[in-house]
């Protein structure tokens, strides 16, 4: 996630990731983003995102669509061991201004972890109730203290691929599971442009 805090419009944004080196460089795949991007992967494992012409206002001047993310996917190598652990940071570049370091994350490999339901908000005073999660063959969405007129929701899989997008209006969506696989799925909802929530969804 980035946010463009400063005093005028970001034209550009540069996400440099180093990749850990217990991750397989060549197994990185792309995924869902706030904006276009163009991703660069170089031979020293170095993990480069490219926001061009984003054009992403201030804070000051729309706090809302000041904000900004990206995700990707890489395989851990195989002969990792239970108990090691997995660090990342990134640097963010708003336009020629110095980096932004972010906070080190870390995960540590081992087994029989549960998945936990984690929700993303990015408007003010907005709540989502998804419930069931996971679900078998339907789930209800509900936004608390918004309403929508020109929603969409976006559905991707682990791996960034769209696999479904709908549209809807009001403050409550169905999910129907149709044809889709069991698994874990991310979520967008967004009103017109608007990034409203994201967050993740199981198909048992």
């Amino acid at each position: 996630r980035f946010q463009n805090t400063g005093t005028d419009t970001a034209f550009t944004v540069r996400i440099e990731d180093r990749l850990s080196v217990l991750l397989d460089e060549t197994s990185i795949e792309a995924g869902a983003s706030s904006h276009a991007y163009r991703m660069e992967v170089q031979e020293d494992g170095l993990l480069i995102f490219h926001f061009e012409n984003i054009m992403l206002p201030d804070s000051n001047v729309n706090e809302v669509a000041s904000h900004g993310f990206v995700q990707f996917r890489a395989n851990q190598k195989p002969d990792n061991q239970l108990g090691m652990i997995i660090e990342n940071t990134a640097e963010i570049y708003f336009d020629f201004n110095e980096e932004i370091i972010t906070n080190t994350v870390f995960h540590t490999l081992g087994t029989n972890f549960i998945i936990s339901e984690t929700n993303e908000v990015f408007v003010p005073n907005l709540d989502l109730i998804v419930a069931p999660n996971p679900f078998h063959s339907k789930a209800t969405f509900s936004l608390k203290g918004v309403d929508v007129n020109e929603g969409t929701i976006e559905l991707y899989d682990i791996f960034g691929r769209l696999v479904k997008q709908d549209s809807f209006s009001g403050n409550q969506y169905e999910l129907n599971r149709e044809n889709l696989p069991a698994g874990t799925y991310l979520f967008r909802f967004l009103d017109a442009d608007k990034l409203l929530v994201n967050g993740k969804i199981i198909v048992k």
